[in-house]
Order: structure tokens, then sequence, then C-alpha cells
């Protein structure tokens, strides 16, 4: 287990919920691929994307091996980049979480960086500081013409911290509390819980080199998401 809040019976009635609600999208996904019909189609993809970043999030929590989350991850990231077309609104914080993501699993990265292009390129103008360094770093082309008009401070400040160890200590602390307008805040007091991870800020902490030590063992921070590659070297 690596979530400190419910148990491993949670967990497991979670991720039993939500593979139904998986196979009953694909049922859906099936019947609208075989009627032609798109709308039934890209509501779906919207579906599996949300089903499997559920997914991936009880994944981590009960403690799933992060070669199985890669798995889970590709799914997620898959199904989002078809869901997504040119105008249409994407979640910042969906996208912080994917890419972030994504440069914790760079070594596989050519797998999955077409699906990561995609997005970019329907990307909305609001791709915040971090995120486009998350871009830049993977080595995606970036979407010209595009501006940030919304950012996630606490990562802009630790992109810009002088003294980034204490700045991480500092956005750790503050994580749970800075994300107070996010849905998933207060979920561990209803039964839709699946785990509260600072996923979005891994890829900072990867790319930046900050000593994480400090933060080793906080209960919202994936340590061994960001040293996924760590044994490999």
């Amino acid at each position: 287990m690596r979530d400190t809040i419910q148990n491993e019976k949670f967990f497991e009635n979670r991720i039993k919920d939500k593979k139904n609600e998986i196979r009953e999208s694909n049922k859906y996904l099936n019947m609208g691929k075989e009627k032609g019909d798109e709308e039934i189609i890209k509501t779906c993809f919207f579906s599996l994307s949300t089903e499997y970043r559920d997914l991936f999030k009880q994944y981590y929590s009960i403690g799933q091996d992060l070669d199985e989350l890669y798995l889970c991850y590709k799914e997620w990231l898959g199904y989002y980049s078809k869901a997504v077309g040119k105008g249409q609104y994407m979640d910042l914080g969906r996208l912080l979480d994917l890419f972030s993501i994504g440069v914790c699993f760079e070594d596989r990265k050519e797998e999955f960086l077409p699906y990561l292009q995609s997005i970019v390129d329907n990307a909305q103008p609001y791709i915040d500081p971090t995120l486009e360094l998350y871009i830049k770093y993977l080595g995606l082309k970036p979407n010209e013409g595009k501006h940030a008009k919304f950012k996630v401070n606490y990562l802009e400040r630790l992109l810009n911290s002088e003294d980034k160890v204490k700045a991480l200590k500092n956005t750790m602390a503050n994580w749970y509390r800075f994300n107070q307008g996010q849905p998933w805040y207060g979920r561990h007091e209803r039964e839709n819980y699946d785990g509260y991870w600072a996923f979005d800020v891994c890829g900072l902490v990867k790319i930046l080199g900050i000593d994480d030590d400090v933060v080793k063992d906080h209960k919202y921070y994936p340590y061994d998401l960001v040293h996924f590659n760590d044994k490999k070297k």
C-alpha cells in the first residue's frame, strides 16, 4: 500500500468497480463504431480516458508495480489523445499530470510521444510555464502561437525558486490545500476516493534534479515514480 488514508480492501473494491465501468464503456464504443456514430465514439474515448486515469490512481494507491502502472498510463493517454480535438477544452490539471508522468517514464517515451504530440497540437492557449517545460524536455514540437493564460502558481514558484529543496518541501506541505478547487478535493470522505498524489510535481523534480529526500515519506509525494529509472542506471 502507498496510500495512508484508506485500506487495501477499499481500493480492491474501487478497482473492481472501475474495471466494470471500463468494460461497459468498451461495449458502447464498439456499438458506436458499428453504427459509425462519431459522437458516441468521442464520448466513449473521453469516458475511457477518465476511467483509466482513475484506475491509474487506484493502482498507485494500492501499491501496484510501476511497470503495470505504465500500461495503465498508456491506455489513459491514448484514449485522451483521441478524445480531444481542436477548440475543445482541456483541463490543465489533467494535462500536467499526463505530461509530468510522461517525464517519469521517459525511457519509454518513443511508445507514447505521438499521443502527447497530438494533445500539444490541439491544446488551447493556456499552456502554463511548467507544462511548456515538460513539452520541451520530452522533445515534442511546441504549438506555435499558443501563450499561457493560466498557470499553476505553486508549480511556477517551485520552477523559479533559488532554494528548490526548501521550495519543494513547502510545496508538498501545502499541496493538498493548494488544490482546494479541484473536483477530487475532499473525496477521502466519500466512496469515490482514488488517492491524493502530486503527480504534477514529479516532472519538475526530475527535470530540475531536486534532492527530494526531504519529502520522500510525504503521504502525497510519489517518490518511487520520480525515481522509476534510478535502478536501471
